[in-house]
């Protein structure tokens, strides 16, 4: 008899500490698949964002003319539309070919030249700022120094 007991105290203190472990286990399990869920959808989330957004960028170079190009990339992977460059003031500078500003929408990897020769007045360099917008939002912004001379 008092083995009986023995025996089964045992098998119930083995059946309680599997139990125990198992909860244990489960609820970290779970703990961690809702930290992976909450991570997915932060993911989604900022994917869809960057799908709504434009990123626009420029940079110089000199043509065999000695005019300085202004490339102005969409790199983003939405269509920016009305491109606006301030920082590149008239009377400093002087423009070639059609008045391209405000450009209406550049599509996503694409871009546009604005060419132009600097006057004796005008520094080595400057500092533009592009507008745009785009799905995301309006008057996007944003400053670069680019090399004019």
């Amino acid at each position: 008899m008092v083995l009986e007991i023995i025996s089964i105290s045992l098998s119930v203190i083995a059946i309680a500490a599997s139990a125990f472990t198992y909860f244990k286990h489960d609820k970290k399990l779970k703990e961690q698949e809702q930290k992976i869920n909450a991570h997915q959808l932060k993911q989604i989330a900022d994917s869809e964002v960057e799908a709504k957004k434009a990123n626009i960028i420029g940079a110089t170079h000199k043509n065999s003319q000695n005019a300085t190009i202004l490339t102005i990339t969409n790199k983003g992977k939405a269509i920016a539309r009305n491109i606006r460059v301030v920082g590149l003031d008239d009377g400093k500078y002087c423009f070639y070919g059609p008045d391209l500003l405000p450009y209406e929408f550049l599509n996503p990897g694409d871009t546009f030249e604005l060419k132009f020769t600097a006057n004796l007045a005008s520094l080595y360099k400057e500092k533009v700022t592009y507008y745009w917008d785009d799905d995301f939002m309006d008057n996007n912004h944003l400053e670069q120094i680019i090399s004019v001379r």
